[in-house]
């Protein structure tokens, strides 16, 4: 996705969220922002939202980030200023609605449904609820492309390359553990910012 295009998805869930009629509708768009903020701005992978548990939140003063693990490696991933103010909204909200208190084994992500109410949300309604947000924006199938829970890492990935950040600094953010793959975002970004055949073009209507 493009950054406008990502606005546009994270604002349009901010906009449900500001007419939500109940605590429990609240609480779903919540879970369901804060889960697409952090796979969006921070890279992390489906599966690592399906693990993360209370437990995995680390505080250090006033900064917050979390452990993730995935393929065979782990690594802190920090949050932004917003998305530690929405965790600790949702981790409120949540202690209210389903009515327990939350302990350091319990999953962040959880189910809202009756049949798993506060049981661990699986990968595949990870999926959905991205998918959802997608379709709603009009943004999962356009022309030549089709995007899934996994193109939120990538944008993640591509658009932190394009605001500054170095590869080594994506690299660490995304889990690699070849610089070689992080370079693809960089080289995808490169082939319209920097793209030889626009030179080319410009000499054949000297």
């Amino acid at each position: 996705m493009e950054a406008e295009e990502l606005k546009y998805l994270l604002d349009h869930i901010q906009s449900q969220l500001e007419k939500a009629k109940t605590n429990k509708v609240r609480l779903s768009l919540l879970r369901d922002r804060l889960l697409i903020g952090i796979m969006s701005l921070e890279g992390c992978r489906t599966v690592e939202m399906h693990q993360l548990k209370i437990e995995d939140i680390v505080r250090q003063g006033i900064k917050t980030g979390l452990q993730v693990s995935a393929k065979r490696a782990s690594r802190i991933v920090p949050l932004t200023e917003n998305l530690t103010a929405q965790l600790d909204e949702y981790l409120q909200l949540r202690r209210k609605v389903l009515r327990r208190k939350i302990k350091p084994a319990d999953y962040v992500f959880v189910s809202l449904s009756n049949n798993n109410k506060g049981g661990q949300l699986s990968r595949r309604s990870i999926r959905e609820i991205c998918d959802r947000a997608l379709i709603e924006c009009n943004l999962k199938h356009t022309p030549g492309r089709t995007l899934t829970a996994h193109s939120l890492r990538h944008t993640a990935g591509t658009l932190a390359l394009r605001t500054g950040s170095d590869l080594r600094q994506v690299q660490d953010l995304l889990g690699h553990a070849d610089p070689r793959t992080t370079s693809i975002y960089a080289h995808v970004g490169d082939r319209w910012e920097h793209n030889p055949g626009e030179n080319i073009e410009r000499n054949l209507d000297r």
